[in-house]
């Protein structure tokens, strides 16, 4: 898809330092309720889902899924939604599989075969 959004730049180096970190604050916080999360840095000017994603899946691997434009190809209540859905499934996995933060790598090795 590659959508070219010159603007986002500006937007997001614009923004006030302290309400960007009080933003993602909120946010962090609101995990693992990945929709307020959202919600909460969606708030600040040229931030949208994408890019929410990518902040919240830095922030916590394990509970928020990242997804790009060139991922999804959804409106924003569809993303949202389909964020949801991923996020209550990762949360999960790990149950699941037994897989925790220190075998990881020895899983995805797995996963990649």
């Amino acid at each position: 898809m590659n959508v070219c959004r010159p603007r986002l730049l500006d937007f997001i180096s614009s923004l006030d330092e302290g309400v960007a970190v009080y933003a993602s604050q909120k946010a962090f916080e609101a995990l693992p309720n990945v929709s307020k999360a959202i919600s909460e840095l969606t708030v600040l000017k040229g931030v949208g889902p994408a890019t929410t994603s990518d902040v919240l899946a830095a922030y916590a691997p394990d509970v928020a899924p990242f997804m790009s434009d060139e991922s999804v190809i959804l409106n924003q209540d569809q993303f949202l939604e389909s964020s949801i859905a991923l996020s209550l499934q990762q949360k999960n996995r790990p149950k699941q599989t037994g897989m925790t933060t220190r075998n990881a790598t020895s899983y995805m090795e797995r996963w990649r075969d």
